[in-house]
């Protein structure tokens, strides 16, 4: 065996978890080269397995390869996505009569014959085996009889004892008057086979300059006369550019949302359709699953789709099953490996494919798991250990528990203990460095937080070191059941040695010997303290969390009882197996910073309330051209006071706060009256100085057409020899993060608002570049002296026409640019800017 292969079998063993001796054996009985196999695990097994966390069903996979050897394994690929979306959507039903027996078997033979039976395209013959696959599962459904099966009506076809139409027609034969019977008709027709996919054979045909007889061996017509005929009876139209693959996904489109509907009136009307019947549950999951049912969309992703999809998953999701991985890259899941044996994956209860005539056997047992492509395990709560009031709460939560706040604890076994003991130590040890709040408080569950409100900011706010530092210490409490694979003389450690020396000393250990961590190791005693203390820093960091969640979603429901009692839900898994002596203490913290919240969110109500008082005030003020002058500014000022709620003092505001701006007098007129009026009625608890800030910035925007701005000569690249006089938004809104974005004025100093365009409101856009030549300078030199225009000198800055826009103010530029005019295209529209 050469080395390249040999090493590819390594790989394979190592990924997969199933031993390169069963792959072989895999290989030898269907006479696949070991190349393709690796190739075939490479392209779509590794990719499902990190995508769904689950070993994949490579046998069934691998038969369905051995029957199309010869096609492009991209296009394979795309194949064996929708054949395997199919037999997720029967699994995930779970209605015993589509699932019992040997479904897998029946369909590997189905595909097999469909292929040797057809020459036709190969998307023609794959879409021709789906709807045979599709037309047969309602046959399933509106049969009489208990004994009916997927399995058992396919047998017959596959064995050559009936032909797909024999038994469509024996299924409509049992209709007798149902109330689904017009769904069901429609979707099991038994001349769509046969009269709409062969419009698009029709097609092909044409395409390659041949011919073919139709279905019912009438005499050959005319390929234009044949095509007609076939798109007038399916009702599918041909496109004559567009090519024949166009025409098959009509084709699949069709004849799917018949399918869908035809099985969805089944399952709403027919008292026969599984042994769950009666559960609302179970309807509302099939109506699901159906309604999701898309052969068109199905896909095997790349594996960098996977492992991005599955981070996301894991991380953004806050998912039900704890990461098999580090927080870099996901793991592939643990899979057994014994002879050949070898059962993986999901499939038919234990269908044995006997290949080629050959002594061997290869398993395909998927009936018992259903792994799929969507299917995500959801491990099971642990029981309890030991009553608390606080966990075995019997309040009903206000707000109901959103299932991705939930946090479910992995079921693990000793095989997995040291990969999952050193996962822990790899992330952990990164949060000392990357936040060290969160660090503080995993050290100290009950250490006091300095700022937060910004804690809880940071913890919801994805993408910052503290957010992916919560993410590492839920990752980690996920894994506590770690402590009970710890033996007694373990699991007794002194509460009170020195815990920053145990967790260095293990974090070290771990991190830089390549010893195995087992259970009984003296350097692994450290482990169930670090996971109590994990478990006390979430629950601090999970009630940071839901306050800020409560305080912008659910303000009318937003109590201490009704947060407490949600994150106690949501952590119910966790808080059983901490130690009830730092849950204790962590809980109490944990009130405190709800109280805490609780005030600040109060206090933000009454800011809020005065920001929204005074946007009406100038508001209106603008509407009635008060802001025209300063005379009648001043007068209406005094003659109409704005009324602010709350007990006023006599505290007048520092000048700092309220200094003369560059945008003019009516503008620092204007902020220096509500500025004044606000200060009278905050209070120290409501941050006074900040609210100043925000009122400040939300009357630049308010008074953006009435201000009048100092401004600056700027070049236009497209006439550097004329000057235009421009102001940066970072001006207008006071951010620097917009201060090379720029905007046309007029000699009043007001911005210079397009006229007759759209409301008047909109104005064009510039940004300041530095000027890169294109082209050699010689060339933009003697361009330039030949329209008599000035030369862009290299190095300079010069204003580039963005776009038109009527937002002037954002936190970033893209938030500008993205809210310009857009073309056709989707692009920013570029006006004239001369």
């Amino acid at each position: 065996m050469a080395k390249k292969t040999s090493d590819g079998l390594v790989r394979l063993q190592q990924e997969s978890r199933i031993s390169a001796t069963t792959w072989r054996q895999w290989c030898d009985l269907l006479n696949v080269d070991y190349s393709d196999a690796i190739e075939l695990w490479s392209q779509v097994c590794h990719p499902i397995m990190v995508a769904t966390q689950k070993v994949p069903e490579i046998p069934f996979i691998l038969q369905l390869r051995a029957t199309r050897p010869e096609v492009e394994i991209g296009v394979f690929k795309g194949e064996v996505g929708k054949i395997l979306h199919f037999t997720t959507f029967i699994h995930d039903l779970h209605d015993d009569c589509l699932t019992r027996g040997k479904v897998k078997s029946s369909l590997l033979k189905l595909y097999r014959q469909t292929f040797d039976d057809n020459d036709e395209n190969y998307t023609v013959s794959l879409n021709r085996f789906l709807i045979q696959a599709c037309m047969t599962t309602v046959v399933t459904k509106i049969m009489k009889g208990s004994n009916v099966t997927l399995s058992g009506l396919l047998k017959p076809v596959v064995e050559r004892r009936a032909s797909i139409e024999q038994v469509l027609n024996f299924g409509l034969q049992s209709l007798s008057d149902s109330s689904y019977e017009e769904e069901v008709r429609e979707c099991l027709d038994p001349l769509f086979l046969n009269s709409v996919l062969a419009s698009t054979m029709s097609v092909s045909v044409t395409e390659v300059g041949g011919q073919k007889d139709d279905s019912n061996d009438q005499d050959s017509e005319s390929e234009k006369d044949a095509d007609n005929a076939d798109n007038e009876d399916s009702g599918v139209e041909a496109d004559e550019e567009g090519g024949v693959e166009d025409d098959e996904d009509i084709v699949l489109e069709k004849f799917v949302g018949k399918f869908k509907a035809a099985m969805q009136a089944i399952y709403e009307i027919s008292e026969e359709d599984g042994p769950a019947e009666g559960s609302s549950t179970v309807a509302r999951e099939r109506s699901d699953v159906i309604a999701s049912f898309d052969l068109l969309s199905a896909r095997i992703p790349s594996l960098t789709e996977a492992i991005e999809g599955a981070q996301k998953a894991e991380i953004a999701r806050n998912p039900i099953k704890p990461r098999r991985a580090t927080i870099s890259e996901p793991l592939s899941p643990p899979g057994s490996s014994s002879g050949s044996n070898t059962t993986v994956g999901g499939g038919d209860g234990g269908a044995v494919e006997r290949i080629g005539g050959s002594h061997g056997n290869l398993h395909d047992d998927t009936n018992k798991t259903g792994s799929n492509l969507s299917d995500v395990t959801k491990p099971a709560a642990p029981p309890k250990n030991g009553k608390d009031d606080r966990a075995d709460t019997g309040k009903i939560a206000i707000v109901s528990v959103d299932p991705s706040d939930e946090v479910h604890v992995a079921n693990l076994t000793l095989l997995e203990f040291n990969e999952r003991a050193r996962q822990i130590c790899s992330q952990m040890a990164t949060i000392e460095k990357s936040d060290q709040v969160v660090w503080n408080l995993f050290i100290d569950p009950t250490a006091s937080v300095k700022d937060i409100r910004a804690l809880s900011r940071t913890v919801s706010k994805e993408g910052t070191p503290t957010h992916r530092a919560y993410v590492i210490i839920k990752t980690a409490v996920q894994l506590i059941q770690l402590k009970n694979l710890l033996p007694i003389s373990q699991k007794a450690v002194k509460k009170d040695g020195n815990f920053m020396l145990e967790v260095s000393q293990l974090f070290n250990f771990a991190n830089n010997s390549h010893r195995e961590l087992e259970p009984e190791a003296r350097q692994v005693r450290p482990l169930a303290r670090i996971l109590d203390h994990a478990g006390g820093a979430l629950v601090r960091l999970e009630t940071l969390r839901i306050n800020l969640k409560f305080s912008r979603q659910h303000q009318d429901d937003y109590t201490r009882n009704a947060v407490t009692v949600y994150y106690e839900e949501a952590l119910r898994s966790v808080t059983d197996l901490v130690d009830r002596k730092v849950l204790s203490q962590a809980r109490a913290r944990a009130d405190r910073d709800t109280t805490e919240m609780l005030q600040i969110f109060e206090a933000q109500q009454f800011v809020d309330q005065t920001k929204a008082t005074i946007a009406a005030y100038v508001q209106r003020m603008v509407a009635e051209n008060y802001v025209i002058n300063v005379e009648s500014l001043k007068s209406e000022l005094q003659s109409d006071p704005i009324q602010l709620e709350g007990e006023k003092t006599t505290d007048q505001i520092s000048s700092d706060l309220v200094q003369e701006s560059e945008l003019g007098e009516i503008f620092d007129t204007v902020c220096k009256y509500v500025c004044q009026e606000a200060w009278f009625v905050l209070k120290p608890e409501h941050n006074p100085k900040e609210a100043i800030m925000e009122i400040s910035t939300m009357l630049r925007e308010l008074l953006v057409g009435s201000a009048t701005y100092r401004s600056e000569r700027k070049r236009h690249q497209e006439r550097p020899g004329l000057a235009l006089a421009v102001v940066s938004l970072g001006k207008i809104s006071g951010n620097g993060n917009l201060k090379d974005l720029y905007v046309r004025v007029q000699e009043d100093g007001k911005i210079h608002f397009v006229e007759n365009f759209e409301d008047g409101s909109f104005a064009d856009l510039f940004e300041l570049r530095e000027y890169k030549p294109m082209r050699i300078a010689s060339a933009a030199k003697k361009e330039a002296e030949e329209e008599e225009s000035e030369q862009l000198h290299t190095g300079r800055k010069y204003l580039f026409t963005i776009g038109r826009t009527n937002k002037l103010f954002g936190d970033s530029p893209a938030d500008i640019v993205n809210n310009c005019v857009r073309n056709d295209d989707g692009g920013p529209m570029v006006f004239p800017a001369f």
